[in-house]
C-alpha cells in the first residue's frame, strides 16, 4: 500500500531530473544530538553537506481526514480523504547548480504539482501551496539556535506541499483486524 513516504520517493526522482547530482533523502524528523538540533533519518544526519551541488528532505507536518460522500445520499461514507501537508527542505548552491532561489522554486512547484495514479486510490493529487526564500528563517526552523552557517552563494529554502489522497475504505484491509 502506498505511503506518504511514497511520495516523497516521488517528489524526489522529479528532482533528480532538475538537479543533476543532487542528493535527496525522504521524510526526516528533527532530533537533538548532543547539543545539536538537526534533521535525521534513523539516527543518520541528513543535513546540510556541501559536498554536493543540492541536497533535500521532507518533514511530514500534520494530516487532515474526512468523509467524503459519493453518489450517494449521505448516509453511505465510502469514500475517505487524507491531506498530508509537507515540506520539502531544499539546501542548495546557486553557483553549482546555476539557478537563483526564485527560480529553482518554480522549476520544483512544476515538476511536482499534479496528479499521481496509483492502485487502490481514486486520486493523488500533489500541490505546492507556498515556498520560504527566506535563508534565516529556514535556518531557525531547522538548525534551532545552532551559529548560522551558509555563505556566499549556498541557499536553503522550504518548499510547502500538500498530497491529497482520496480512497474507497472498502479497498482497505487491515492485517491481523479480527471484526
Amino acid at each position: 500500500m502506498l505511503s506518504i513516504n511514497d511520495i516523497s520517493l516521488w517528489v524526489n526522482e522529479r528532482l533528480s531530473g532538475l538537479i543533476p547530482g543532487i542528493k535527496s533523502y525522504g521524510i526526516a524528523k528533527s532530533a537533538i544530538k548532543g547539543e545539536s538540533f538537526a534533521p535525521y533519518i534513523d539516527d543518520n544526519y541528513v543535513g546540510l553537506d556541501d559536498t554536493y551541488p543540492a541536497q533535500s528532505y521532507h518533514k511530514e507536518l500534520s494530516v487532515s481526514s474526512q468523509s467524503v460522500n459519493g453518489r450517494a445520499y449521505g448516509d453511505n461514507e465510502f469514500l475517505l480523504q487524507n491531506t498530508y501537508t509537507m515540506s520539502l527542505i531544499v539546501f542548495f548552491n546557486e553557483n553549482k547548480i546555476g539557478f537563483k532561489a526564485d527560480q529553482l522554486y518554480i522549476f520544483i512547484q512544476s515538476l511536482i504539482t499534479g496528479v499521481l495514479k496509483a492502485e487502490g486510490y481514486k486520486t493523488i493529487r500533489v500541490n505546492v501551496t507556498n515556498a520560504i526564500l527566506n535563508d534565516g528563517q529556514v535556518w531557525a526552523s531547522e538548525y534551532g539556535n545552532t551559529a548560522y552557517k551558509l555563505s556566499g552563494s549556498q541557499r536553503l529554502m522550504q518548499i510547502n506541499y500538500n498530497a491529497v489522497i482520496l480512497f474507497d475504505k472498502k479497498c482497505i484491509e487491515i492485517p491481523n483486524c479480527k471484526n
